[in-house]
């Protein structure tokens, strides 16, 4: 069964950024998946720059 919620990434504290539930008509919604992708991306980055 597809995902019907779409999510986001909160980066009000940008050294821990949260996924939350989009807001209806946000563009920038995302599956479930692509916003743990994001939150992985940003983590192995700010690893790099160590």
């Amino acid at each position: 069964m597809a995902e019907q919620r779409r999510y986001d990434v909160d980066w009000t504290d940008e050294n821990n950024p949260q996924i939350v539930i989009a807001q209806p008509g946000d563009q920038h919604a995302m599956t479930l998946g692509e916003a743990q992708q994001v939150l992985d991306e940003a983590a192995a980055d700010r690893d790099t720059e160590k």
